[in-house]
Order: structure tokens, then sequence, then C-alpha cells
């Protein structure tokens, strides 16, 4: 009597359990898990750089806004120069100028003034990745150079993921100590100014080989 009783419950569990299951399954609905989007890893675009980068100021001077961009006219479109074994030409850029006059100051400071300020920006962008020129894919890239008794032109270039910028820097020495016919006398003014450039994609401006 006691096997038929097993039996009877053994057969019903195996009847009940697969309804139980199936009836389980339709009733639980499990929670989606949101999915990751893929990052973007395309290549950066100008948009992407920081166009408004500023080179740390030279102190001790009142540096403002140029709006007429003295300097940035006198370069007009030969702001960096390019060259291969086969091929030279340069291109502009546009960008944001700023002027600072240092004024009533003797001989002696101004000639001091001129070469602290160059030291003071040939040895800081470096530290910061600037260099006076550079080798990308064939080319030399340089910025605009320029020298004379009243004042010097010089630049530094960073690359960075196919785009260019440059700083642009000018000291302009008072022609009374320094132009033709100088007398010597101070005391005097001297003006520095500094182009900083916008972001620009080299595969623009540049030809397509060197």
């Amino acid at each position: 009597m006691k096997n038929i009783v097993f039996v009877g419950i053994f057969l019903l569990l195996l009847i009940c359990i697969p309804f139980a299951i199936s009836h389980f399954k339709k009733a639980y609905v499990p929670t989606a898990l949101p999915v990751p989007m893929p990052a973007n890893i395309s290549s950066p675009t100008v948009a992407q750089i920081d166009s408004s980068f500023t080179p740390p100021f030279y102190p001790g001077l009142s540096w403002t806004v140029d709006e007429k961009q003295k300097l940035g006219t006198d370069i007009k479109d030969r702001v960096i120069y390019y060259s291969s074994k086969n091929t030279f030409g340069h291109f502009g850029m546009l960008g944001k100028e700023w002027v600072a006059t240092k004024k009533n100051i003797s001989k002696e400071e101004i000639y001091l003034l001129d070469h602290d300020f160059k030291s003071y920006y040939g040895v800081g962008l470096s530290k910061l990745g600037w260099l006076q020129d550079t080798k990308l894919n064939g080319f030399r890239l340089s910025p605009m150079v320029a020298d004379g008794p009243t004042g010097s032109l010089w630049g530094y270039i960073k690359v960075e993921n196919g785009i260019i910028k440059a700083i642009i820097l000018e000291s302009r020495l008072p022609v009374s100590i320094s132009g033709i016919g100088a007398t010597g006398q101070c005391p005097c003014d001297i003006t520095f100014r500094m182009f900083v450039s916008k972001p620009q994609v080299l595969n623009q401006v540049l030809p397509k080989f060197p």
C-alpha cells in the first residue's frame, strides 16, 4: 500500500514540476541592462583643440589685446614656412595679438629687458613643448624670423595630431639707440608684441607630397 502511495506522489510531481517551471518563465521578465555606447575615437579636429591657449605673459609689463593686430598684419600670410627637397612655401594663420610697452627707461634697461624677454620665452615655451622648427612627413616647418637694427621677430610652433599652432614674438627697440643716425639718448620706450595663432590642420595647407 505504501509503495502505491509513493508511486502516486512521484507521478504527480513529474506532472506538476514542468508546469510550474513553464509558468514561472512566462511570469518572470528579466530587467535589461544598459549597453554602453562605443566611444568616439576619431582623430581630433580643430574644434577639439584648445584654441584659447595663451602663453604666460612676461611679468612687469601691462599687456593688452591689439584689435588692429599690427604684427599680424605685418606677417600676413607668412606665419609658417615649410620646405623639403622638392618644394618651398609658406602659409598664414589667423590669431590673436597682445602688445605691451615699457616707457621712459634707460638704454641699459632697454637692452637688459630685450635680452630677458627673449630668454623668458625661449626657456618657458620650450618646457611646454614648443619648438623653433620641426620635421614632419618629409617637411621642415619653422615660424617666420626677421632681425634688424630696430628689433627682432621670431616664433615657436607646436604640432600635435596633425594640428599646428604658432606663437610669434616681436621686440621693437627705439630708433634713437638702434636706428640709422641713432643718438644713443634715452629715456626711451621699448615695445613687445605677441601673436598667438588659432590651430590649423596641416594637411589643408601643406602639399600632398614633400
